[in-house]
């Protein structure tokens, strides 16, 4: 976290390599199903979910991304260079 910037930073300039590890970070969005229903069935279908009672089921989405893996940090700034 940002409480380990100076302890970074001062590795860094002693000379220790440092080397980044993946991670993974989640998170969740909440829409009311009714929204979701109607933006993937159409004003007119939306209804027929029913709350997963009716003959279409209920509506459903997933958001994701991997960010690049091609990204360096200069160890004299800081800054990120692909």
């Amino acid at each position: 976290g940002h409480s380990a910037r100076n302890l970074m930073e001062n590795l860094l300039t002693d000379g220790i390599e440092l080397k980044y590890q993946p991670f993974a970070a989640g998170f969740r969005i909440e829409h009311p199903q009714a929204l979701l229903n109607e933006l993937q069935y159409g004003e007119d279908l939306a209804s027929l979910a029913a709350k997963g009672k009716g003959p279409l089921p209920v509506a459903d989405y997933r958001l994701a991304h991997q960010c690049r893996s091609d990204v360096e940090v200069s160890a004299s700034t800081g800054a990120e260079y692909v």
